[in-house]
């Protein structure tokens, strides 16, 4: 279900009946009641956002990934219209840094998710440094054929959903055991969590 959401009536349409068939959905892409969902969020005036299943038993997989364009007027209606149901938020956190030239959207959206992410039904929110994507790297998307180009987004090129996955598996490296014993058998170690 891959969108760019530019502010248009038709759109609005759009994102009204895709919140419409998001319950179905997941549980057609195999969710269930011991999995939880994650939405990883990469803003900016193209903002990355990915989702995945986190089951209790398997490694989390992404089912699904947009690119909201518009910068914080696009956000607003993705954020109002159509954000799917998840229990953890992983948003990378904005440091003005000097490196970006859209960090006025990224610090407004930062405001508006900051404000309002308990309104939105999250229960465990974690915001990422950007420095927080070098524990993952692209090397791993491209090696599990996760790794977006710009077709597959619609886009010059899929970099800030590519980001939004970023932080996703970075969360999965740190906090979901089957994850990081998937990605990363290498540094798994088994331990006292392990069934």
């Amino acid at each position: 279900m891959l969108s760019i959401y530019p502010i248009t009536p038709a759109v609005t349409q759009h994102l009204v009946i895709s919140l419409t068939f998001w319950k179905p959905w997941i549980g057609l892409m195999g969710g269930s009641m011991t999995s939880k969902y994650l939405l990883s969020i990469d803003p900016g005036k193209a903002t990355g956002v990915s989702y995945w299943r986190i089951p209790e038993d398997e490694p989390m997989e992404r089912f699904d990934f947009e690119l909201v364009t518009d910068g914080i007027d696009g956000f607003i209606q993705y954020w109002n219209y159509y954000l799917p149901e998840a229990q953890t938020l992983v948003f990378e956190e904005y440091i003005d840094d000097g490196r970006a030239s859209h960090e006025l959207d990224a610090i407004m959206i930062q405001g508006l998710v900051r404000g309002t992410w308990d309104l939105r039904g999250f229960s465990d929110v974690h915001w990422n440094r950007n420095s927080k994507k070098g524990n993952v790297g692209d090397r791993l998307l491209k090696q599990h054929g996760l790794w977006l180009n710009g077709s597959d987004v619609g886009w010059t090129d899929g970099r800030d959903v590519n980001d939004s996955q970023l932080h996703a598996l970075d969360w999965g490296k740190s906090y979901h055991r089957p994850t990081q014993k998937f990605y990363w058998p290498k540094t798994y170690v088994e331990g006292e969590d392990d069934e």
